[in-house]
């Protein structure tokens, strides 16, 4: 479709949260703020037969019902979801994730990739590839793909989490050259532990070829993190998780994260892996542009409760949490992102705060915020229409309704 109007909704703005309209043309936003009926009869628009007397031009209609209408929320870490995994290495999964992921309200995402053997590692990046290409395709139907998140192998078995010891290995530069020639330069991330010997000058050349490198499942003490963000170590995935914790004698990767401008974070927002006041602690030390949330969504997302495998673990998801069977560590999250939006307003967060965690500082921190991230004309019209309990009643990616799941939101 070329024209679509979303109307009756609350629309969440950069400034506020206003009731009103959303006009989107050629997949992007035309106007944000018109209110109805009237304005539209005013240009010539005819009344539709069976519509309710909603009134139009040439456009679609898809009528809020008084929810939000939000960006679409940008993952930038996600193992999978559905029971569909990035490492499968099979584009058509990755498609079908993509629709998945749409239906929880994400527009965007970065398919993050685990440890692995070097073959098996250099498929799944091949993936991605074929991914990121067709996403941005008529008919993909679902969130767009942003390039990967490589988490691993360059990680400390010390820390490692669920992440595969057997598949953990020092940071090589040839092997990091080999990824990005698999993803045909499409990656976007690279979580490393920067303690490990070869980490600076593998930092110092992703960093010049403009990967974002972030530290991850690491032990790295606060002066081994000022040597890494000087060869341009800039991201802290998952803070708090899968690292040292903060002392106040070793502040180590958690107290230089929060302390110095150069490095962004990111922290999960499932309310299993970060209690809600850690969050609003990390908000108060970064500021409103410098944390993201994300899900670090697995394939067990959307699954009932049960046994599963996971990198290579068994693992049990009970109750939303998902914990390795050997060590009872928790392996990646369970909970869909519309359900991270419900926590962040549950959690004291105003809805904007909101998504600016989820949408536009993501979208910063890829530097797509001038097309992603915000409800603002010009913008790709990528939008979730969600109400307060985190139901998502409805997503356009591109200007594409891919899901409509409510019978109160109807496309006239």
């Amino acid at each position: 479709m070329n024209n679509l109007l979303i109307r009756n909704g609350r629309v969440i703005a950069r400034e506020g949260v206003n009731s009103g309209n959303v006009r989107i043309t050629d997949g992007k936003i035309a106007g944000v703020g018109e209110c109805g009926a009237a304005d539209s009869a005013r240009r010539g628009a005819r009344p539709v037969p069976g519509a309710g007397g909603i009134v139009r031009t040439d456009a679609v209609v898809l009528d809020a019902g008084g929810s939000f209408v939000a960006p679409g929320f940008v993952d930038i870490h996600v193992h999978g979801a559905a029971g569909h995994d990035v490492m499968s290495g099979d584009p058509e999964s990755l498609r079908r994730m993509a629709g998945r992921l749409a239906r929880w309200g994400t527009t965007s995402f970065c398919p993050a990739t685990t440890a692995a053997p070097r073959a098996e590692l250099l498929r799944a990046l091949e993936c991605c590839a074929v991914a990121t290409e067709r996403s941005v395709s008529p008919g993909w139907g679902g969130a767009r793909v942003l390039g990967a998140h490589v988490e691993g192998p360059f990680l400390n078995p010390e820390r490692r989490g669920a992440q595969p010891l057997e598949h953990l290995r020092p940071p090589d530069l040839g092997e990091a050259r080999e990824m990005l020639a698999a993803a045909r330069g499409g990656v976007s991330l690279m979580s490393l532990a920067p303690e490990l010997p070869g980490s600076i000058r593998l930092i110092e050349w992703l960093a010049g070829v403009g990967v974002i490198v972030s530290a991850a499942h690491s032990d790295a003490t606060w002066d081994e993190c000022e040597r890494a963000a000087a060869a341009g170590l800039s991201h802290a995935t998952h803070l708090f998780n899968g690292m040292c914790p903060l002392h106040h004698r070793e502040p180590g990767i958690v107290g230089f994260a929060l302390a110095d401008d150069r490095i962004w974070v990111e922290v999960i927002g499932d309310g299993f892996h970060v209690h809600p006041g850690a969050i609003r602690l990390a908000r108060r030390a970064k500021g409103p542009e410098g944390l993201g949330v994300v899900s670090d969504l697995t394939s067990m997302a959307g699954l009932p409760d049960g046994a599963y495998t996971f990198a290579g673990h068994e693992v049990v998801l009970s109750n939303g949490s998902i914990t390795t069977r050997e060590t009872g560590s928790l392996a990646g999250s369970a909970m869909p992102p519309c359900g991270v939006f419900r926590n962040l307003l549950s959690w004291g967060f105003t809805p904007v705060e909101a998504v600016e965690l989820m949408s536009l500082n993501p979208a910063r921190r890829l530097g797509l915020d001038g097309r992603k991230g915000s409800i603002e004309v010009g913008k790709d019209a990528d939008i979730a229409v969600i109400d307060e309990d985190g139901i998502v009643l409805a997503t356009v990616v591109g200007g594409e309704v891919v899901y409509r799941g409510a019978a109160g939101v109807c496309v006239d």
